[in-house]
């Protein structure tokens, strides 16, 4: 895929690198600094908030599950 970069969006402390993938006219979110990758589509940037957010949660939620730090 191709992306173009073209924000840095902070959700809940945590900083999503928001790319703009040229070849499926989507938005994609990757969370930056964590242990392990979470990561989001949509097709404009309010559904990726949205998405990002529901992301970051499981991850977290995870994370807690199994006792991982997770960044």
């Amino acid at each position: 895929m191709e992306f173009s970069k073209i924000e840095l969006i902070n959700i809940n402390g945590y900083d999503l690198e928001v790319f703009y993938a040229t070849d499926i006219c989507q938005f994609h979110g990757q969370f930056i600094g964590l242990n392990s990758g979470a990561d989001c589509y949509a097709e404009n940037l309010e559904d990726l908030y949205q998405e990002a957010e529901k992301s970051l949660n499981i991850y977290l939620q995870v994370c807690m599950e199994n006792g991982i730090n997770p960044s």
